[in-house]
């Protein structure tokens, strides 16, 4: 199945694009990763499935209906979706606001890098599924997900403006802890600034440190 690309176009992207890439990327990479686990349902085999919360969705011996096929359209999915979501926004905008970057624009593009992202998730959910309810020759009605799509993007605009306005109506920290440092440094470089890639690496660790 040929997925939605996973990138904005149209119109110019924020300094911070990049970041906000790479940690939408790693998300998109590991929820795709948990959806096609779901094609051993088809011959019976064994599947495991860490949900968001430290439960764990088992099938072995069985095939896709019934149960394992209301789990599927079940709530493990947006779990990871929303939550990891919620992860990213924040962290963008607080680096924006560490960078002295217009936080609303960074906020915005992150939530719509995010809802293709999620696109792109239910996308491959319809396509396991229809494969799964298949006879092998043809495959199942494809299911709509629409209205799972609209869902998310209306899930993260409140708590997008939430931090809109909490990193907005402050000045940017000029001192922040050893534990934590800028992600963006003053120094020359591109665009006038030099990425921290040891911090980032660690903020993007941080996320996915338990991929399934």
């Amino acid at each position: 199945m040929q997925l939605q690309p996973l990138h904005i176009v149209g119109k110019e992207t924020s300094k911070l694009y990049p970041f906000t890439h790479s940690l939408v990327e790693q998300l998109d990479k590991k929820l795709i990763k948990l959806v096609i686990k779901w094609r051993v349902m088809g011959y019976g085999g064994k599947l495991e499935i860490k949900e968001y919360d430290g439960s764990h969705i088992y099938y072995q011996g069985i095939t896709y209906s019934g149960s394992p096929e209301v789990v599927f359209w079940g709530s493990w999915m947006n779990d990871y979706l929303k939550n990891d979501s919620l992860s990213i926004l924040n962290d963008v905008a607080e680096s924006a606001h560490k960078a002295d970057y217009d936080v609303k624009e960074c906020v915005d593009e992150a939530l719509d890098l995010l809802c293709i992202m999620a696109s792109r998730i239910y996308d491959q959910m319809v396509d396991v599924d229809s494969k799964l309810r298949g006879d092998g020759v043809k495959f199942g009605k494809p299911r709509n997900v629409s209205d799972r799509k609209s869902n998310f993007r209306k899930y993260l605009i409140p708590h997008g403006s939430i931090l809109v306005d909490k990193y907005s109506t402050r000045p940017p920290q000029k001192n922040v802890s050893s534990h934590r440092q800028d992600l963006f440094e003053a120094k020359p470089g591109v665009m006038g600034f030099r990425i921290n890639l040891i911090e980032g690496y660690r903020r993007l660790r941080k996320y996915f440190m338990n991929d399934n």
